[in-house]
């Protein structure tokens, strides 16, 4: 054989086993390190994906409670309407007896904090959807408290420009309006509806048979109630008292939204319109991934001071959601001191890590731990999302937003 015969043999042989395994093993090598980095690359994007999730669902919470807020009372933010002691309301759907109007659909109250303890808070805040509501026209005579059918005889009609009932199915249904008492301490107020109106008149009266929902309560049932001028409720509404119109559920009214943490971890606002004995349909949610809703108020020494002296919760027999709704004047004078609300909101990132990722609330000073969740302000409402046993809420990231937010119509009409 020739010497380039045996050269090319050689050449044609291929790798030898030692080789080929050689370059197996640095093929797995370089497989696994891939793999491994693709996986830790692909575990810092889930987490930066549900962090900026939770940042985002945080900032939609915030911004829409503090929205809602801000306009908290317009529509009827006159001093007379807030300082409504005893209020006089009366409603009946299509079945069953009439009863006043429940306190989460209607009252001159801006925002109410339901504070049940360790739970999260629910917010109900209330706004008119007719500006022209803020300002009062007067009755020129006192209403008649002898015929079922009583007439308001207006000191001015317009720019109020009340509607009636419908006379055709075109037309706006009948407005809602809030009568507050002439005396000093507008000590009674009372929601009604327009059953027809000529000029400057407007006519107040139960039915007719068959009418749904009923505002305009019975003579039988004022004075078995005590409404002003009725049984033992003292004077009627007179001369000079003030008359607002809250509007109807189509073109206006009184709007209440309750915002709260349901079940699946999601905000969710729940609106009423003008008066609605239970909840209408409208529930919708907000934002997901909110873990944790807390709220204080802002409180004065005074109702006519507005410097902010004490942040407190909604409970208690003090500023508790029923001592705030009560017929005293205590109740009243606490409503009005209501200056601002402090709110924290917790949104939680949707990935869970397998390490323990959250730590609770420590105290600064003694390094204590103050409750087993994220810390809020300082002093503020404990968000209590675990317990020493229970750790699994600390496989979760958070992201807790605080704002306090002024109640500018509560502060501008004694201006």
């Amino acid at each position: 054989m020739s010497p380039d015969a045996t050269l090319r043999h050689r050449y044609e042989t291929g790798f030898s086993l030692i080789e080929l395994m050689v370059g197996m093993t640095i093929g797995f090598i370089a497989m696994v390190v891939i793999v491994q980095a693709l996986s830790v690359f692909e575990g810092h994007k889930r987490t930066t994906t549900a962090a900026a999730d939770a940042q985002e669902n945080g900032l939609l919470a915030m911004m829409a409670i503090e929205a809602d807020i801000r306009k908290a009372g317009a529509g009827f933010n006159h001093p007379a309407s807030f300082a409504c002691r005893n209020f006089f309301s009366y409603y009946q759907d299509t079945s069953g007896a009439g009863a006043p109007v429940a306190v989460g659909s209607f009252m001159p109250v801006p925002v109410l904090i339901d504070d049940v303890g360790t739970t999260n808070d629910t917010i109900h805040v209330r706004s008119g959807l007719r500006f022209t509501g803020s300002v009062p026209t007067k009755l020129v005579k006192p209403m008649d408290t002898l015929t079922a059918a009583p007439d308001l005889l207006l000191e001015v009609e317009r720019p109020y420009d009340f509607n009636g009932a419908p006379a055709t199915a075109t037309d706006p249904p009948a407005d809602l309006i809030m009568v507050v008492g002439n005396d000093p301490d507008y000590i009674n107020c009372s929601l009604m509806q327009v059953s027809s109106k000529a000029g400057s008149v407007l006519t107040i009266a139960n039915g007719p048979a068959g009418k749904k929902p009923e505002y305009n309560a019975t003579q039988t049932y004022m004075t078995a109630n005590n409404w002003p001028g009725f049984g033992t409720g003292g004077a009627g509404f007179l001369t000079g008292s003030l008359v607002y119109r809250v509007g109807n559920t189509t073109a206006g009214g009184v709007q209440s939204t309750s915002y709260s943490v349901n079940a699946n971890n999601s905000l969710q606002a729940v609106v009423r319109l003008s008066g609605a004995a239970v909840p209408t349909t409208d529930t919708e949610v907000v934002a997901s991934e909110i873990v944790a809703l807390q709220a204080q108020y802002g409180v004065s020494l005074t109702k006519t001071d507005r410097t902010i002296n004490s942040w407190v919760n909604g409970s208690g027999a003090t500023w508790g959601k029923v001592a705030l709704t009560a017929n005293t004047s205590t109740a009243s004078d606490n409503r009005q001191r209501i200056k601002a609300i402090r709110i924290a909101v917790v949104a939680r990132s949707s990935k869970r890590d397998g390490a323990l990722v959250s730590n609770p609330c420590m105290d600064t000073a003694t390094s204590a731990i103050l409750y087993y969740g994220p810390c809020s302000w300082e002093g503020g409402p404990a968000i209590a999302l675990g317990s020493s046993a229970d750790t699994e809420w600390q496989h979760y990231r958070y992201r807790v937003y605080q704002t306090v937010i002024p109640m500018r119509n509560v502060l501008w009409p004694d201006l």
